[in-house]
């Protein structure tokens, strides 16, 4: 598997779990939308919840990238415990 595939599946699962968990914190505001026949705060309420799922992909992706670039920046510096900590 190449490195590109590898990045991309994990961006995948990791939107896909922030969205998950966006969804069930807001379960009982569904749950409250599903009581009527109107569907647009029930479309706004899916809509908030995906952007807020990759509002928080996105953190997790700079995250990493800066971590990323902290091992690459004191490799050197580092014991093999340390490497093998990366």
């Amino acid at each position: 598997m190449k490195t590109s595939e590898i990045e991309g599946e994990f961006l995948d699962n990791e939107t896909l779990c922030a969205w998950h968990d966006k969804l069930l914190k807001g379960r009982t505001d569904l749950e409250l939308q599903n009581k009527n026949n109107q569907i647009t705060p029930w479309l706004y309420y899916f809509g908030k919840t995906i952007i807020e799922a990759q509002k928080q992909t996105i953190k997790q992706v700079d995250f990493v990238i800066a971590e990323a670039k902290f091992f690459s920046a004191y490799e050197t510096l580092l014991n093999p415990r340390q490497k093998k900590a990366n």
